[in-house]
């Protein structure tokens, strides 16, 4: 029984690490794209030629957008941290297996109360991210079905990579929030159990 209930707490946390890693990869993505958008906006300033409203706009809005990628990956980062501790924390510690469960509930409770509301805010960019890559695995497949004949097998092969490497993260974008919130909704349960707990022993401190 403790090793079903350990190795359940370990699946519950590497899914809780796919959901920050997804989110590091899209925060990675909006950064590259932001870039690109102020190098093709902007860069004609650097070599003196003159560029219009619009293309000031598209840059202001792609510095705009690395700003808010930065200010979201650090947060990722931070969280991704957390949940790396406690995978890599288990592998090291060498005690009872009911000792070390009692010491990993504890610790995955604190730290859930700590992130839940992050938790939310990572499933929502786990979904955009999802979209993004599915919105891509589309693209390939039209870049693929309009090139026939036209391009090489080693490109069209390479294509196919790409289609199918941007359908499993999208897949995985979309399906991993589904995931977490099943895990939420129990560890929402264990955090209400913990705070009667804890209140029922703060009384039993306190005395008559």
């Amino acid at each position: 029984m403790e090793n079903e209930t350990f190795e359940k707490l370990e699946r519950e946390t590497r899914s809780f690490a796919a959901l920050v890693i997804l989110n590091i990869v899209g925060a990675a993505l909006a950064m590259a794209f932001s870039v690109s958008w102020i190098v093709n906006n902007l860069l004609p300033l650097a070599s003196g030629q003159t560029v219009n409203l619009m293309q000031i706009v598209y840059g202001g809005l792609g510095f705009l957008g690395f700003v808010f990628a930065i200010r979201w990956l650090i947060p990722c980062a931070e969280t991704f941290d957390g949940v790396d501790d406690m995978i890599d924390g288990r592998r090291k510690r060498d005690m009872p297996v009911g000792e070390k469960l009692t010491e990993i509930i504890v610790e995955k409770l604190a730290w859930y109360r700590e992130k839940r509301e992050m938790i939310g805010k990572l499933k929502a960019g786990s979904r955009i991210t999802g979209l993004f890559f599915l919105a891509s695995a589309a693209l390939q497949v039209y870049s693929l079905v309009s090139s026939l004949g036209s391009t090489t097998g080693l490109i069209r092969l390479m294509t196919a990579v790409g289609f199918a490497m941007c359908l499993v993260i999208g897949a995985a974008g979309l399906y991993i929030p589904v995931l977490i919130d099943r895990f939420t909704g129990t560890w929402d349960q264990r955090v209400r159990a913990s705070g009667d707990a804890e209140g029922r022993f703060g009384k039993l401190i306190e005395g008559p």
